[in-house]
């Protein structure tokens, strides 16, 4: 980029995994919004009162632009929330259980297990692991559901769907394939924290989607809770805080308290993009696609220096692309000395935040929407 000294300034790639890049004609309009105020009407979103007018244009066109996106009929509540997906691990329970005492969470990398971890202080979990945990989160069960606890107490199923740590992600809507398992479970959780909006899934085979908007969908602070409203009647516990309460929340329509505004605004201006940019979550997946297919590609062709952790391409994510260097052995020395100078190598050419997840190591690229 040039400078106005007639220097010139290098592109920078971030790698984040989350807060993630944003499109820089979204950065471009926020800036230009801070500057003269939305709408050029002089007041800037985070100065808005939550409950006048402009913000209230604001949520109602957010979510309306959601519901387009994904094609989300009336009979599901839409919930723009604080929390992340973090407090929905423990909202979860405290919304669904009802009169149940036991819960299934399939287990398939760090954030599904950090989601069990949190729903035990609430419930009995069925932790359900398959062969995934076994062997070190690097595969996903064929059958998932087949797993599933046979207690009739089981208020529900919970898993992820892109793991953004292991690089683990199931295919659009594999769950609900007659080949893969079946929607014979009452009522199906997920968390897609990292993968929401990255391209079309059926809303209507799920009965609650949650998902924190930094990756794909905007910046921090602002978590999307979708969720059949029938299930908003289930009796809460009494312990249930009034913030995690999604019926108390559909009433007030995410306003019970102050929600996030900003990340509100900035999730709109993020599906605008989608739509304009790219027609769609249909055309957005289809880049998605093609740019993890470039990175995996390099990889496999390395032969060995670079060494992909999931192996089977059917699991392999496209978010968050996972691999070591020099190889499979990834704990010898050098292999670690090699990942070091290659995070180095890679900053001074401008690609920005590679290295793997503290208590994993290696290298991650992760490859959200605006990347």
């Amino acid at each position: 980029k040039k400078q106005m000294d007639g220097s010139h300034q290098q592109q920078k790639f971030n790698f984040s995994a989350g807060p993630a890049a944003l499109p820089t004609t979204v950065l471009d309009q926020a800036a230009e919004e801070l500057r003269a105020g939305w709408g050029g009407e002089g007041i800037r979103v985070m100065e808005m009162s939550h409950r006048g007018s402009q913000f209230i244009q604001i949520l109602k066109s957010t979510e309306t632009r959601l519901r387009s996106l994904l094609s989300i009929p009336e009979s599901y509540s839409v919930q723009m929330l604080q929390g992340g997906a973090t407090g929905q691990f423990a909202a979860v329970p405290m919304n669904l259980l009802g009169a149940h005492h036991t819960a299934d969470y399939l287990v398939t990398g760090q954030w599904s297990d950090k989601a069990a971890q949190e729903a035990a202080k609430y419930c009995k979990v069925n932790v359900v692991e398959g062969e995934s945990k076994a062997g070190g989160f690097k595969t996903l069960p064929e059958n998932p559901l087949g797993y599933c606890s046979s207690e009739s107490d089981s208020a529900y199923f919970h898993y992820c769907d892109n793991e953004t740590v292991h690089g683990l992600e199931y295919p659009t809507d594999y769950l609900f394939d007659a080949k893969h398992g079946n929607n014979s479970m009452p009522v199906v959780v997920a968390d897609m924290s990292s993968n929401f909006l990255s391209r079309p899934f059926d809303i209507t085979n799920y009965s609650v989607v949650y998902a924190g908007a930094q990756k794909n969908a905007g910046i921090a602070g602002l978590t999307f809770v979708i969720a059949k409203k029938d299930l908003l009647e289930i009796p809460k516990a009494p312990y249930t805080p009034s913030v995690f309460d999604w019926s108390q929340m559909h009433s007030t329509e995410s306003c019970l308290n102050t929600p996030p505004t900003y990340s509100i605004y900035m999730a709109s201006l993020c599906m605008d993009w989608i739509e304009s940019r790219h027609g769609g979550l249909a055309g957005i997946a289809h880049v998605n696609e093609q740019k993890a297919r470039l990175l995996y590609d390099c990889i496999d062709a390395s032969k060995g220096f670079y060494s992909g952790i999931v192996q089977d391409p059917r699991w392999r994510s496209r978010m968050n692309v996972v691999y070591r260097v020099n190889g499979p052995a990834s704990d010898s020395a050098d292999s670690k000395k090699l990942e070091d100078q290659f995070v180095k190598e890679a900053e001074a050419k401008g690609l920005l935040n590679l290295r793997g997840y503290r208590t994993l190591g290696g290298i991650r690229a992760s490859l959200y929407n605006a990347v």
